[in-house]
């Protein structure tokens, strides 16, 4: 969550927005991976499955994020912040 604060934060597109954007999109790729593969590893498959069709949106938000990065759309990346998936 700090991240995302920070990266609101920031008036320019300067290394640290970037570094921020990129940081959010491994992250968010982690929890899907991880937590996924943990389940799995403990032959939870129902759980791993459900944990999958719950989270997906990580996985998804951080292709967007990743892809957005590269093509410098600042627009996509703040559009494509998980704030609004908070509980």
């Amino acid at each position: 969550m700090l991240a995302i604060r920070e990266l609101a934060k920031q008036q320019d597109v300067t290394d640290e927005a970037r570094d921020l954007a990129a940081f959010i999109s491994l992250a968010l790729q982690t929890i899907y991976d991880v937590s996924v593969l943990a389940w799995e590893k403990r032959g939870y498959w129902v759980k791993a499955d459900r944990f999958l069709m719950e989270w997906m949106w990580t996985g998804q938000y951080a292709d967007k994020i990743k892809v957005a990065i590269f093509t410098n759309d600042w627009g996509t990346i703040a559009m494509s912040m998980p704030i609004s998936h908070r509980s």
